[in-house]
């Protein structure tokens, strides 16, 4: 049923657009290839959604569930609930990467393994061309607008069918965060040990590269739930690849 609903508003772009000339010839072609494997696509998850690919991606899922994370500075509390301090009396910071989805502590390294593989996700979505192309087309002409049906195809076939026009948005987004946090998290490594103190005492704090790292939210966490939550990310970390974003986005 879906796949007859589809061919007829397939026709209707074929009827619209022909009197584009000679420069929609293409398009149509390109639109009649898209909706052959839209159609096919469609029969087949009426069938049976098990007989996706192995590849495939949720789209929604990956969306839904995009990471998130910070630096903040963290004052360490002992077993008895008292604040951890410098020799000197003061308040003793430790500058740690918080997962802001479960707002616990991580390692660098973890948090940047799972940054590059949601790029390596988003990228292999945003690389996919083809079957997209008939419903970029149908969005234009909802609008009653031929050049938006041309310009709604041409940004179907650069993502395929695995999400629509409002999923690519999202996803830019979210890659623009992503490789803030990427970014971030390299600077992070490079000033940071693991434990969040400074590699070098005498670094100004206020201006790394750009970054004010004084000006983090302040959280208070006992010692051993961060020495727990780092161990935890550390053993996680060692389960994961790492992504060449390079091979991946291509």
């Amino acid at each position: 049923m879906k796949s007859l609903i589809l061919k007829a508003f397939v026709l209707m772009a074929v009827l619209s657009l022909s009197s584009e000339g000679v420069m929609a010839q293409g398009f149509l072609k390109k639109l009649k290839k898209s909706v052959e494997s839209v159609t096919s696509t469609s029969t087949s998850e009426e069938q049976s959604k098990q007989e996706q690919p192995a590849d495939s991606v949720d789209v929604k899922d990956l969306l839904a569930n995009p990471p998130a994370y910070s630096i903040k500075k963290v004052v360490l509390t002992d077993e008895n609930g008292e604040k951890i301090m410098n020799e000197d009396g003061t308040v003793k910071y430790h500058y740690l990467v918080i997962d802001d989805n479960t707002g616990k502590a991580c390692t660098a390294e973890h948090s940047k393994k799972i940054v590059n593989a949601r790029l390596k996700s988003y990228g292999k979505i945003l690389a996919k061309v083809g079957s997209g192309a008939a419903i970029g087309a149908l969005g234009g002409l909802l609008q009653k607008d031929k050049k938006a049906a041309i310009k709604g195809a041409a940004i179907g076939a650069a993502t395929g069918i695995l999400a629509s026009g409002d999923d690519i948005k999202q996803i830019k987004k979210l890659n623009k965060s992503l490789k803030a946090y990427k970014k971030q998290l390299e600077i992070y490594q490079k000033t940071f040990t693991e434990e969040g103190t400074p590699i070098d005492a005498s670094i100004n704090l206020a201006d790394v590269e750009g970054i004010d790292f004084t000006e983090a939210e302040v959280l208070t966490k006992s010692a051993a739930d961060v020495r727990a939550e780092l161990a935890e990310s550390n053993t996680e970390s060692e389960s994961l690849e790492d992504v060449d974003l390079d091979e991946a986005i291509g």
